[in-house]
């Protein structure tokens, strides 16, 4: 799963842009070297915090085989391995009418607009482990209710074959 190429150009710009433009700023004027320093140091934190996001948003994994589901999402810090025990139910959303299951906070995740990785507080209350690409005028998504008692939202591209191999594979969706 990759995100759109306007996230990775909007990351791409703060990342390398906003650095730029603060040691431009530090090192014209007259400043004393400690600051200069600090901000230099600022600069290699801000530079490192948007390689992480963009490199660790291209690193999702999720996995379909006959036994297990695998989802592996290191900007939210997860990796999981799930059996048809640990799924109560499989079934689809529509993010755009049931409010119930709209992500409203985040808890650990990395998202814009409709890129979405990571862990959610949904706006029912309840807890959503997130994997979602920009969908456009269709945001269905794989909703998996959890024994542990949170929802698994899966909606990666070519999410029609994804559905099928997990249809096939893994469990079957109400519809």
């Amino acid at each position: 799963m990759t995100p759109s190429p306007a996230l990775t150009i909007s990351y791409a710009a703060l990342g390398m842009g906003l650095p730029t433009a603060l040691v431009y700023k530090l090192w014209r004027g007259p400043m004393e070297l400690s600051r200069k320093v600090f901000g230099a140091s600022i600069c290699i934190f801000v530079l490192g915090l948007s390689s992480f996001l963009v490199v660790g948003s291209y690193s999702v994994y999720i996995g379909v085989t006959p036994n297990h589901l695998k989802i592996e999402a290191p900007p939210a810090f997860t990796s999981k391995t799930f059996t048809r025990v640990d799924v109560v139910r499989a079934f689809l959303i529509d993010l755009s009418r049931d409010e119930g299951y709209h992500p409203t906070n985040r808890a650990i995740a990395l998202g814009w607009g409709e890129y979405r990785v990571g862990w959610y507080i949904l706006n029912s209350g309840e807890k959503a482990l997130i994997i979602t690409e920009d969908r456009g005028q269709r945001p269905i998504v794989l909703c998996l209710e959890m024994v542990e008692g949170y929802y698994i939202m899966i909606s990666p591209s070519r999410f029609d074959e994804f559905l099928q191999v997990f249809n096939s594979t893994f469990t079957t969706v109400e519809i």
